[in-house]
Order: C-alpha cells, then structure tokens, then sequence
C-alpha cells in the first residue's frame, strides 16, 4: 500500500455472465459479474478502512453525504431535508 503498486497477478477476477430478464440470446441481457480471491476482496477492505479514516480524520467528506457512510443512512438524510423545509 504504501508504494501505491498492485501485483498484476494477483490482479485478476473471473467475470460470468448473469441473466437478467428477456431473450436469453442476446448478450445485452447479461451483466458481468466480477469474482475475486480472497487476497483481492481482503486488500480491498484494509484499503478501504486506511482511505475511509483518512477522510474522516481530515473532515474530507461533506456533512450531507449520506450514502455509503456508517451511521448515515437514508433516514438521518429524510430527517434532515424536513428539518430544513421546518426552518424556511
């Protein structure tokens, strides 16, 4: 992580195709599905954990976000668009 390099070997996922609705011989379909290791999916959430803090830590990310945040659901975000519409 600190060198910001990735092996290229163990950079791989196998991709499957998964039906979604219609005719089933049309490739437009399917969607990729992406399958990773076990060290793809483990280096993506230390990764994940060092960047979140970082942001968190240097009051990087908007108040207002609300989406992919812990704590920050679409209930504190409805919560907060009727306490405003409450003060105008």
């Amino acid at each position: 992580m600190e060198t910001g390099i990735f092996p290229d070997n163990l950079n791989t996922a196998k991709v499957i195709p998964a039906y979604k609705k219609g005719d089933e011989c049309m490739a437009s379909n399917y969607r990729p599905i992406s399958l990773l290791s076990i060290f793809d999916k483990l280096s993506e959430k230390v990764m994940y954990k060092h960047l979140y803090s970082h942001l968190e830590c240097h009051k990087v990310l908007y108040n207002y976000q609300f989406g992919f945040r812990k704590n920050h659901g679409t209930n504190l975000a409805l919560i907060e668009v009727i306490d405003s519409i409450y003060k105008s």
